[in-house]
């Protein structure tokens, strides 16, 4: 095979050195263009570091130590309408603790019956269930647990309950989280015929060794499951069951908690985001340089573990450099859509959570054109009829719509 030397004639004629030399030129030129355009697009470093818990501010004394300890005791417990005082009594004497009812509240009824069947859990999340079931809450010091009305607790005493709640969302993940997410992924397989709510449940909770709580208000005998199913998950399983009955279930205090959705929002209010996915308490240090929201958002997912989904028509280009230490996944996804500089919202649910944006970035609203004089009432037209359609000259201009759903500005 010959092989063609430069500046050879070819069925074009012959080509000159110097078209050679600018074709090449202009070659390396494009190529520095092309270059220099993916180094531009290319995002910043994205550096997120996972902090272990800090230990408390404030020290803690020995009497408060030591009743820290007790608290965290494992046990089991079964009660089927046991009074309120018993249940109480009985977590007295199995935690060696002092336990006190506040009686002085009109609405606190010590006989309140109390259904709850908890296997293997700390002495902390059955007494924190059996004041939920009964409507309370309780708060552990003075070197006793008491228990009361949310509203019947000064401000301080609300604080220091809402802070033990949002320290126990972001120790749940280390501790018994993903062995519940992971008893919710096993196979299973039953047939449900007009068996009560509360039945069917026990009976997944048994087959499963699982703890599932229900709600006293849908425990009623009459109200009833009809539902078969094969080698699913537990997960879709327990989701048909409460879908069927317009409820749904959280994971709170080493257990499975069936209610209705209001009840549930209603469990939340107080506290962080990181009650529906302990992951969001998690404490991070991130130091972001011009990166973009794609690469900022996949280094928190990847970091944490949380399912992190942008949804937006158009991604704002933009570039983040932040450097944050010690905040929560919560706090950091926050502050980063802040960042876009459009309006943004943060939703949360078993899945991950969703970062929704605006597509185009914000401006500020431009004054309105001045109108015209108001003109003078013209008689109908003779073509006009009765009921007649109108063309778009003569009838009046349709309202414009924006065409987008209105997005939060933040998100609690």
């Amino acid at each position: 095979m010959r092989k063609r030397a430069v500046g050879s004639t070819s069925s074009l004629g012959p080509v000159a050195p110097s078209v050679l030399l600018l074709a090449v030129l202009g070659w390396a030129a494009w190529n520095q263009v092309q270059a220099g355009e993916q180094a531009g697009a290319a995002s910043g470093p994205a550096k997120v570091t996972v902090v272990e818990e800090t230990a408390p501010a404030t020290a803690m004394t020995s009497a408060q130590e030591q009743l820290a300890k007790k608290l965290q005791s494992p046990l089991s417990i079964q009660f089927g309408g046991t009074p309120l005082r018993d249940v109480l009594h009985y977590l007295e004497e199995k935690g060696k603790l002092n336990v006190i009812l506040n009686t002085s509240v009109p609405s606190i009824d010590p006989l309140f019956p109390v259904t709850l069947k908890l296997d293997n859990v700390t002495l902390a999340s059955a007494v924190a269930w059996t004041a939920r079931l009964a409507g309370l809450v309780y708060i552990a010091r003075d070197e006793a647990v008491f228990l009361t009305t949310p509203g019947d607790l000064n401000p301080e005493w609300a604080d220091e309950v809402r802070a033990r709640e949002q320290t126990n969302d972001r120790l749940a993940e280390k501790t018994w989280a993903p062995k519940l997410r992971a008893k919710l992924e096993e196979p299973s397989s039953f047939s449900f015929e007009d068996t009560p709510l509360a039945e069917a449940l026990s009976f997944l909770s048994s087959y499963h060794h699982v703890n599932i709580v229900l709600d006293p208000a849908f425990a009623r005998p009459d109200n009833t499951v009809r539902l078969t199913v094969s080698d699913i998950s537990l997960k879709s399983a327990l989701g048909w069951i409460l879908r069927l009955k317009r409820l749904d279930y959280t994971l709170l205090d080493e257990a499975i908690f069936v209610s209705s959705p209001e009840r549930l929002r209603i469990l939340e209010i107080g506290r962080t985001a990181s009650s529906l996915d302990p992951r969001l308490g998690t404490v991070i240090d991130i130091d972001f340089s011009e990166a973009t929201v794609q690469k900022a958002l996949a280094a928190l997912a990847e970091a944490t573990g949380v399912n992190i989904t942008l949804r937006t028509e158009q991604v704002p280009a933009v570039r983040l450099s932040i450097k944050m230490n010690h905040v929560t996944l919560d706090e950091a996804l926050k502050k980063l859509a802040g960042m876009t500089g459009v309006p943004f919202a943060v939703s949360v649910g078993k899945e991950g959570v969703v970062i929704w944006l605006e597509g185009k970035s914000a401006t500020p609203a431009q004054p309105e054109p001045p109108k015209p004089p108001a003109e003078e009432p013209k008689a109908p037209s003779p073509a006009a009829k009765p009921g007649a359609w109108l063309t778009p000259r003569e009838g009046p201009e349709a309202p414009r719509q924006a065409g987008r759903v209105p997005l939060l500005s933040d998100a609690a």
